[in-house]
């Protein structure tokens, strides 16, 4: 996997193949195929469990790979770029992040206006562009009760959004349900269960404390399968769009869930966009902790309490 020496190979290709319920390895051959004729030699790595596509790009950083493909959904790609970033610490230039989707939802790609289609995702790696992005580190509290980093390259939420995550990484069967039905009947079965909290989310120092049913920090626009949380966020802007959901009843949440993928919802009086470089989210004294779950780009690793930072430009994209 060295890419050091003249004559190296300088691209690692890291397939997780599980993604989008087995479609990155069935669409492998292809891509691979594809990937030959674009870019000539590259490396290839399936992943065989939860972050070792992490450790896989960590290594492939050091060794002085120069670019690092992730074949997947957002999961993947955020793996992959926790890898590259954990290698900030060295003087080396960190390598590109190439994203080919294959995921369930894959609302990284649609942030960028890029269309779920592998032909395109290989021709823009091979053309060379980059383009730098800022990322989202969080410091969060995991399950065992430690605090723990990770960066996110696309959403953080927490509330009802992180039950609906932990549910549905819980579920089996939801998995063979395309990505945008498998959100939203994933949405609609947790209100069944959820009850909204008093939560206190600090933006840049200034505070609020309410009972909130959703919040988002978005670095990009999209999450949950097509839902276009925050139409106006910038992957580039140094600044995260915070977007918080007031506790409403369920019959009134679902009735609006329909703006949300339309991204008209932030025209609703429940809703509070604000802006800000710095947020720490955290359950008022009492509340069920249960109710304050996190999502990472897809993935549920904790819950509140939870402090997120802008890196500005941290990140180099090959698209």
């Amino acid at each position: 996997m060295r890419g050091k020496g003249r004559g190296a190979v300088r691209t690692l290709v890291i397939v997780n193949p599980t993604a989008g319920s087995g479609k990155a390895a069935a669409r492998w051959p292809s891509i691979a195929a594809q990937l030959t004729r674009a870019t000539g030699r590259f490396n290839h790595v399936f992943t065989e469990a939860p972050n070792h596509a992490t450790a896989l790009a960590s290594r492939a950083a050091r060794e002085g790979m120069e670019r690092i493909i992730a074949v997947g959904g957002d999961g993947t790609a955020n793996e992959v770029a926790n890898g590259i970033l954990a290698c900030r610490d060295t003087d080396a230039e960190l390598p590109r992040l190439g994203v080919i989707p294959c995921g369930t939802g894959s609302d990284f790609c649609r942030s960028l206006g890029l269309k779920p289609d592998s032909a395109a995702a290989v021709a823009r790696i091979a053309s060379g562009a980059t383009r730098m992005i800022d990322v989202g580190l969080a410091q969060y509290t995991c399950m065992s009760g430690a605090v723990v980093p990770r960066h996110f390259i696309n959403i953080a939420t927490f509330g009802l959004s992180g039950q609906i995550s932990c549910n549905l990484n819980n579920r089996v069967k939801a998995s063979v349900l395309p990505g945008p039905v498998r959100y939203l009947t994933g949405t609609l079965r947790a209100l069944a269960s959820y009850r909204p909290p008093r939560m206190r989310i600090t933006i840049d120092g200034k505070a609020i404390e309410r009972g909130v049913y959703f919040a988002a920090v978005a670095n990009a626009r999209y999450f949950g399968g097509g839902m276009h949380i925050a139409p106006a966020a910038l992957l580039d802007d140094g600044l995260f769009d915070v977007v918080i959901l007031d506790a409403i009843s369920k019959w009134q949440l679902a009735r609006k869930i329909g703006g949300v993928y339309r991204g008209t919802h932030v025209n609703e009086p429940e809703i509070t966009l604000l802006r800000g470089s710095h947020v720490v989210a955290e359950m008022v004294i009492g509340e069920d902790a249960t109710m304050g779950l996190l999502d990472l780009d897809g993935e549920h690793p904790g819950m509140l309490r939870a402090e997120f930072r802008v890196l500005p430009r941290a990140l180099r994209l090959s698209m």
